[in-house]
Parts: C-alpha cells; sequence; structure tokens
C-alpha cells in the first residue's frame, strides 16, 4: 500500500510540473515534446524565436538569448534539441537570426557558451559531450581593417560537429569550422580548422594527434611533418 502511494504523489508531481511548465511558458514559442527536469530557470531574453526540447530534457540552468534583425521572421531565430539533452549551470545559446540545432543525448557543461549569427548557424550531433566554460562561434571578426576594433567586419561561417565528438573543458570552437564523428578535442584547445573524424586533435592552434585505428581498436599517433 505503500509503494502505491508514493507512486501516486511522484505521478501528481510530475503531472503538477508538467502543468506548471504549459502555463508559465504558454505566451512564449516555445514546445517541450515531453516533460522536462527542472533543477534550474530557463532565462529567455530578447524577442523570442522558436524553442523545441525534445523528450526528457534536464535543465540546470539555461539562458536562451534571441536577437532578430528589423524585419527578420521568428522561424529564422531556432533553437532545438532532440530527447535526453543535459543543460548544466549558465549554459548560454545565442541564435541571432540563426539556428543552433542539437541532436539527442547531447550534453552541454556548465558555463558553455554558443552563438549562432546570420549564416554561421551551429548544429551539433547525436551523443555529444561539451566540457565546461567551452564557447563555440559562428562568427568571428576579420583582421583586415586596422582603423579600430570595433569597425571590423564580421565573417561568418556554420559549425557543425559531428556525432559521439568529445570536446574537453575551455576549448574554443571557431566560425566556419566541423568536426567529425568520434573526434576528441582536448581541454583548453583553439579550434580555426576542421577536424577529422575519429581524432584526438589539441593545443592552440589545435592539431591532431591521434587516430583511431579501428582494426587494432586503438589510438595510434600521428607522425608530425617538419
Amino acid at each position: 500500500m505503500m509503494v502505491n502511494i508514493h507512486k501516486i504523489t511522484a505521478k501528481l508531481i510530475s503531472v503538477f510540473r508538467w502543468v506548471f511548465i504549459k502555463l508559465w511558458y504558454r505566451n512564449i514559442h516555445v514546445h517541450f515534446s515531453g516533460l522536462p527536469s527542472l533543477f534550474g530557470r530557463l532565462k529567455i531574453r530578447g524577442p523570442a524565436g522558436q524553442m523545441t526540447f525534445g523528450k526528457n530534457a534536464i535543465l540546470y540552468g539555461i539562458t536562451l538569448s534571441f536577437v532578430r534583425g528589423s524585419g527578420t521572421p521568428k522561424d529564422r531565430c531556432v533553437f532545438s534539441c532532440g530527447n535526453a539533452c543535459v543543460f548544466y549551470d549558465r549554459a548560454f545559446l545565442a541564435p541571432r537570426n540563426s539556428e543552433i540545432r542539437l541532436g539527442n543525448n547531447v550534453f552541454l557543461g556548465p558555463n558553455v557558451f554558443i552563438s549562432a549569427w546570420d549564416s554561421g548557424t551551429v548544429e551539433i550531433g547525436d551523443n555529444t559531450m561539451i566540457g565546461k566554460d567551452t564557447n563555440i562561434y559562428g562568427s568571428n571578426h576579420d583582421l583586415l581593417d586596422l582603423d579600430g576594433a570595433y569597425k571590423r567586419e564580421v565573417s561568418l561561417g556554420p559549425v557543425i560537429i559531428g556525432k559521439n565528438v568529445w570536446i574537453g573543458s575551455s576549448v574554443n570552437v571557431l566560425a566556419g569550422v566541423s568536426i567529425g564523428d568520434n573526434a576528441v578535442i582536448g581541454a583548453g584547445s583553439v579550434v580555426t580548422k576542421s577536424v577529422d573524424a575519429y581524432t584526438i586533435t589539441v593545443g592552440n592552434p589545435a592539431r591532431p594527434i591521434k587516430r583511431y585505428d579501428p582494426k587494432a581498436k586503438q589510438w595510434v599517433a600521428i607522425a608530425v611533418s617538419h
């Protein structure tokens, strides 16, 4: 009897939370495919775009910052994630006239920052883990105009991160970069060029140091050319 009471109580709490979430975000363009687990706040800044969370999302604290240019439709500012995604404290995502799309089972560690700007969209594949304090940029400042930092043009480029990728803490991924499936990016790296699948890449600027050998089932050092 006691077990049934616990189950009923848990179910009632779950339903209450679901109704609360639906009511709280009723005036905002946000869609939850299933009941999320909220352990922190979901903050939404700016004129909201389109937001979609898959089933079983876990939110320990996330900020979505939307910026739309004059006349830009709401469906141009998009954030979406698949099922079972985890967002740890102070994750900050900013789709500005652009799109940020996450696959299933994506993990964002504390203080992860992702910025997508115009054509500089950001896509992250299934089962990818991103460590704390990592920054991913869909835009960058050009260095051609030396008349002042604030006057420099902005270059844009999509960032595409594949499936089963592990990105360590305090990594910077710059605009126009693609990271292949099953790649590993070492902590503190600055990724300025695209990374092949099944490689370990480290450093500033990041360089590949190992490649996975599926036959031997081990990582093999890459010869460094001088």
